[in-house]
């Protein structure tokens, strides 16, 4: 196996480590800066229920979605990719599950009537905010990632080499 180390200004460099460690945070922070805008707009875009139309025996309260938005970075250190996952948690403290699919694409009414069957009685129509998020970020989110990226990138060569670096181009 080939040795992929180099030396630079007399520091050695593991170059498996440095793919690793760029992945992990250059990359990533950089990914969280981006899901963290894309969490703000899809909070923005997420229906509130006006409070006076809420009881307390209601199973959901108002702002409930809007909470439940959360993002989660995974990072694949063997191979170097990052992602991230933005979207209602499906375990929120204190609110319901999965309904957030319901919320976006619309759902069938179904009512219980007084001999306790299920009937269908209309339908809810879509409220969409993912959708609706996504196209507003999409022409920003490569700039805000590159810029991300680049900013960190210096950051981290400057760290390894113990001093300033004025440019870096990405």
């Amino acid at each position: 196996m080939i040795p992929l180390k180099i030396k630079i200004n007399n520091k050695v460099i593991n170059l498996r480590k440095l793919a690793q460690d760029l992945a992990r945070d250059v990359l990533a922070s950089a990914m969280a800066k981006v899901a963290a805008i894309m969490r703000d707009l899809m909070a923005t875009y997420a229906p509130v229920r006006d409070v006076r139309y809420w009881s307390p025996s209601d199973r959901v309260p108002p702002g409930a979605l809007a909470r439940s938005i959360a993002f989660k970075i995974v990072v694949n250190l063997q191979t170097g990719r990052v992602m991230a996952i933005v979207g209602p948690r499906r375990r929120a403290p204190g609110l319901p599950t999965h309904y957030a699919h319901l919320v976006e694409f619309g759902h069938i009414l179904v009512v219980t009537d007084h001999h306790g069957g299920k009937r269908a009685a209309g339908y809810v129509a879509a409220n969409p905010f993912v959708r609706p998020a996504v196209e507003a970020f999409k022409s920003g989110v490569l700039e805000v990632f590159g810029a991300e990226v680049a900013n960190n990138l210096r950051v981290k060569i400057e760290a390894m080499m113990g001093g300033s670096m004025t440019e870096v181009q990405v």
